[in-house]
């Protein structure tokens, strides 16, 4: 088995969902079978994604129950003929066998791991974004406290020298509120940093209106997307062609049945006949909605716009100027994972997903809990360029380090 895996054989065992296995070659008396694509299921599995990445046409990226209910409500089956459910899609989504790696567990060297070369059905920059979105949603558990409290930034200022949460200390008998580095507090292990709250709110504040939440950034930083959505336009106008002579074939094969029945060479009352009718009937309202799918895909708007940027905006910087407290930190957390706070350097970091998200679904959810991801890029985050930076507080008083194209880290 090792050696047959090593010559990019399938070994047997369940057959990857959007795959079959297929005879290649005779060795003897011995098949040699490798994964090819079943034409229904890789469609069915290349939905998935697409509804997870972008969502259906009229609405942006789901989430897993959304998913499995779209299916469910539209008829699609799993290859057992059953309904689908959160640990199957949740199981697919994080399969890399789909980016053309299915591997093989050796029971040699202690369990070496071989890669079978299959085709793939996403890509790795979709399967990277995806795993960050599936990643921030994450179910975390959240303190009653940081959700209902008063303080503007609880959940997501951070100290960067030993990671720890930024808590709420104050001085002269409670006149004057500060953020401190929580191990600081409780054990004096750390020496990260103590800053006014008042002040260190107005500057985050300042810093994302001036230096992110602008038209002009925002346009900058959704420009992948538009590539995207460019490339992923000529493959559904593909994929339409596909899907309306689908839609014809089953149209077609619909009205033979009823052209029989007209010329009285079938019974419309025979069991056989009318089992055969319900099959072709239910074949064409699906392949009705698959081609309904793509067409929504194609259509205006679920592409991404200037208004639709100017939206995203307005709403934003609305919220931000002119909301209390818990709105404000609302709409912080939907688009912002952490702000490090440092001896010289402020960094304010967040997920370009989640701005691709809010934009593409011409709506801006508020979060009801701070996605606790840290150094969710780490690896990437080695440059300050990456992320909104200012400089500390002088004299009280906070004034830009230097300029930035306000982008957050990606």
């Amino acid at each position: 088995m090792h050696e047959n895996a090593l010559q990019g054989f399938f070994n047997g065992g369940v057959t990857p969902f959007g795959y079959r296995s297929v005879e290649t070659e005779k060795r003897g008396s011995t098949s040699k079978k490798k994964l090819e694509l079943d034409p229904e299921e890789a469609m069915v599995m290349r939905l998935i994604f697409d509804l997870a990445l972008k969502g259906d046409g009229d609405s942006g990226p789901m989430g897993m129950k959304n998913i499995v209910n779209w299916l469910n409500d539209r008829g699609y089956r799993t290859r057992s003929g059953k309904r689908w459910g959160l640990s199957t899609v949740h199981r697919y989504l994080n399969s890399k066998t789909y980016v053309g790696k299915k591997t093989f567990t050796s029971s040699l060297g202690g369990g070496n791991t071989i890669e079978l070369p299959v085709t793939a059905l996403i890509s790795e920059d979709e399967y990277d974004r995806l795993q960050e979105m599936l990643e921030q949603k994450r179910p975390t558990k959240t303190p009653p406290r940081v959700v209902t409290g008063d303080v503007l930034l609880t959940g997501l200022a951070t100290c960067p020298s030993c990671g720890s949460n930024m808590t709420t200390t104050t001085g002269k008998s409670g006149r004057y509120r500060y953020y401190s580095c929580a191990n600081r507090v409780r054990t004096g292990a750390c020496e990260g940093r103590r800053v006014p709250m008042e002040e260190f709110d107005a500057l985050v504040e300042e810093a994302i209106l001036e230096k992110f939440l602008t038209v002009e950034n925002i346009d900058q930083l959704l420009e992948p997307l538009r590539q995207r959505q460019d490339q992923s336009s000529t493959d559904l106008k593909q994929r339409i062609v596909v899907r309306e002579e689908e839609a014809l074939a089953a149209k077609r094969s619909l009205d033979n049945l009823i052209s029989l029945v007209k010329a009285g060479l079938e019974d419309p009352q025979d069991e056989n006949f009318q089992e055969h009718y319900r099959e072709a009937k239910e074949i064409h309202k699906q392949k009705q909605r698959e081609l309904a799918q793509v067409a929504a895909e194609l259509s205006p708007e679920s592409k991404v716009t200037h208004a639709s940027i100017v939206k995203f905006v307005r709403t934003l910087r609305t919220a931000i100027e002119d909301g209390s407290i818990g709105e404000k930190r609302s709409y912080l957390w939907s688009f912002i994972d952490n702000i490090e706070v440092g001896e010289d350097l402020i960094r304010i970091r967040g997920r370009r997903v989640q701005i691709e998200k809010a934009v593409v679904a011409r709506q801006v959810e508020r979060s009801a809990v701070p996605t606790f991801v840290r150094e969710w890029r780490g690896d990437r985050d080695s440059n300050p360029g990456n992320a909104l930076t200012f400089n500390g507080f002088q004299d009280r008083r906070i004034r830009p380090l230097c300029h930035l194209p306000g982008l957050l880290a990606v």
